[in-house]
C-alpha cells in the first residue's frame, strides 16, 4: 500500500506539477492535435479521476485508522518492556 501509494505521488507529480508536466503539455497542445482519440482518453481518464474522488475518502479513513491501531500497539509494546 505505501508503495503504490507513493508511486501515485511520483505519477501526480509528473502528470501536474512542474515545467515538464503532462497536464502542461497538454494545455498548450495545438488544435489540430485535438481528434477523436484523444477525446476518448481524456474521457476515460475523466472517469477514472471521479471513481478516485468518490472513493478517497474512505480509502485515507482506513489507513489512518490501520496506522492509529498500529501505533497504539507499537506504543503499547514499549512500555510493556
Amino acid at each position: 500500500m505505501a508503495r503504490l501509494s507513493q508511486r501515485w505521488q511520483e505519477f501526480h507529480e509528473h502528470a501536474w506539477e512542474g515545467d515538464e508536466a503532462i497536464a502542461r503539455q497538454l494545455k498548450q497542445l495545438p488544435e489540430a492535435k485535438y481528434t477523436e482519440a484523444l477525446l476518448r482518453a481524456l474521457e476515460e481518464a475523466e472517469a477514472a479521476l471521479a471513481y478516485l474522488g468518490e472513493h478517497w475518502a474512505g480509502v485515507q479513513a482506513t489507513v489512518t485508522g490501520l496506522r492509529q491501531k498500529v501505533e497504539r500497539a507499537v506504543q503499547d509494546a514499549v512500555t510493556a518492556h
